[in-house]
C-alpha cells in the first residue's frame, strides 16, 4: 500500500483554506482535495433516519435553514459534519492518486480528522469576523440564495453570526486537542501564512 504524506487544513467559512491549499500544492506538487467539494453529493444521499441533519438539509429551502435561530444553526453544523464524516473519508481515500496530499474543508473536524491518515500533519485556521464578513459580502451566491427569505438581511446575519460561532467551536477545539491554529486577518500574505505554518510543521 502506498505510504501517503499528508497535510490536513480544518478551519471555519471563508478562512483562506482554499488559497492556502492551492498555493502549497503548487509550490511542493502536492495533490489537493477539498473535503467540502462531496458536500452537495452528500446530501443527496442522505438517510432520513441515519443523517436526519443531512436529510433535512436536502428537503428544506437553504433560505428557511439560515433564518432559524444562530444557536439552532451552529448545533446543527456541527452535527451535519459529524454525520457526513464517513462519507467524506470514503470519498477521501478514493480520490487519493499521489503519495503527497493536502486534504482541506470545514468538514476536517478536530476530533474526526485525526482518524483520516497515519501521520498526517494537521492543522487549521479560522478567519476574524471582519474579515469573514468583507469576504463574504463578495460572494453574491450567498445573497441569491437568501433571496426568498422573510427579511433576506436578517437571514444573512443569522448566517455570519452561525459562522462566526463555528470559527469559534474550531478555535476551542483546535486548542483542547493540541493542534496549531492559524487566525486569517486579512492582513497576511499567503507567503506569510505559509512560512507560520511551516514554522510549526516543518518542511513539507
Amino acid at each position: 500500500m502506498m505510504k501517503t504524506k499528508a497535510i490536513l487544513i480544518g478551519g471555519s467559512p471563508c478562512a483562506g483554506k482554499s488559497t492556502l491549499s492551492a498555493y502549497l500544492g503548487k509550490k511542493y506538487n502536492y495533490q489537493v482535495i477539498k473535503a467540502d467539494d462531496y458536500m452537495f453529493r452528500h446530501i443527496e444521499e442522505a438517510d432520513e433516519k441515519t443523517q436526519p441533519i443531512m436529510y433535512r438539509w436536502k428537503t428544506e429551502p437553504w433560505h428557511e435553514l439560515f433564518s432559524r435561530e444562530v444557536d439552532v444553526q451552529l448545533k446543527e453544523e456541527i452535527a451535519f459534519y459529524h454525520e457526513e464524516w464517513e462519507l467524506v473519508k470514503r470519498d477521501i481515500l478514493c480520490d487519493i492518486r499521489s503519495d503527497k496530499v493536502i486534504i482541506e474543508g470545514c468538514a476536517l473536524l478536530p476530533a474526526l480528522a485525526t482518524n483520516l491518515i497515519d501521520d498526517a500533519r494537521l492543522f487549521f485556521i479560522v478567519p476574524t469576523e471582519t474579515f469573514q464578513r468583507e469576504k463574504y459580502a463578495l460572494r453574491t451566491w450567498a445573497f441569491d440564495i437568501l433571496n426568498d427569505a422573510y427579511d433576506p438581511k436578517v437571514a444573512f446575519n443569522n448566517w455570519m453570526e452561525r459562522d462566526i460561532g463555528f470559527a469559534g467551536y474550531i478555535a476551542n477545539e483546535a486548542e483542547k486537542f493540541g493542534f496549531k491554529l492559524l487566525v486569517m486577518e486579512g492582513k497576511q500574505s499567503t507567503e506569510e501564512l505559509v512560512e507560520e505554518l511551516l514554522d510549526s510543521i516543518g518542511l513539507l
